[in-house]
């Protein structure tokens, strides 16, 4: 089956914040793997986090804190990314990895 999340994504809005740090990405893997990495400066945090696709939900759990959470996923007419989660919707824009591989 075709998994449309696969590949890395920038954010690029979030609902009710005028100014979005553009130094979040989250990388899709086929595998099941994902990784949400935040730019602070030069430096960059990385989490790792396993998933899976029911319907148009993601499920992810952080393997370092396991608890599962779900996040209702849909893709935009104009290719974005949108993520609505308990307490946010936010959006992201595919492009290329910045974040430095994962060890």
């Amino acid at each position: 089956m075709h998994n449309p999340l696969v590949g890395c994504w920038h954010l690029v809005d979030m609902a009710g914040v005028e100014s979005v740090d553009l130094g979040i990405e989250i990388d899709f893997r086929g595998d099941g793997r994902l990784f949400h990495s935040i730019q602070t400066g030069a430096r960059w945090q990385l989490s790792r986090l396993v998933y899976r696709i029911e319907g148009d939900t993601i499920i992810a759990d952080q393997l370092s804190a396991p608890e599962e959470r779900s996040t209702r996923f849909a893709l935009e007419p104009d290719g974005r990314l949108r993520l609505e989660g308990p307490d946010s919707t936010t959006w992201y824009r595919r492009g290329p990895r910045r974040a430095p591989p994962e060890p």
